[in-house]
């Protein structure tokens, strides 16, 4: 009888590991930095250089997002993203960042309990904040979504010249 307690405790233990299950999904982002001019975007100077940020927490990004653009003197030296932002500036190891302005993430994690796809796939809403000396901060003002295992395109982000 006294082991009845003890078989109940680690079924329940059991049954929780079961049902508390992480899927975790990989996704790749590229896209392009480019400067403020008229005209189609596929036509715009890139910005070699600029650092951009990648957020999966909307409310870091927009943390961020109020502190940079708070930052009367934000410069390379000062725009330290979140520590869970991935970043990426020519030469980074796990992206890079070209002269013509486009740069990679490559690999970007995410878990879930409820794939999108079941257990074949998923997506994920991703944020973008750029600098680069010179220019204001640039950001894309919706999110991008992410589809696991492929390498997804996120619209140009525009970089206003500073006065």
């Amino acid at each position: 009888m006294k082991k009845f307690p003890f078989l109940i405790a680690a079924l329940i233990v059991l049954l929780f590991s079961f049902t508390s299950c992480e899927t975790v999904f990989v996704g790749s982002l590229a896209g392009r930095v480019v400067t403020e001019s008229s005209g189609n975007t596929d036509q715009y100077d890139g910005v070699p250089g600029a650092v951009v940020a990648l957020y999966t927490d909307y409310s870091r990004y927009l943390a961020d997002k109020t502190k940079f653009e708070n930052d009367e003197n934000l410069s390379l030296s000062t725009f330290h993203p979140d520590s869970d932002a991935l970043t990426t500036t020519s030469g980074s190891s796990s992206s890079s960042l070209l002269s013509g302005g486009s740069y990679s993430f490559t690999n970007i994690p995410w878990g879930t309990q409820n794939p999108s796809f079941g257990g074949e796939g998923d997506t994920r809403e991703v944020y973008l904040l750029c600098y680069a000396p010179g220019y204001k901060l640039g950001c894309l003002e919706e999110s991008v979504k992410l589809i696991s295992d492929t390498i997804n395109e996120a619209p140009p982000i525009v970089l206003e010249v500073a006065n």
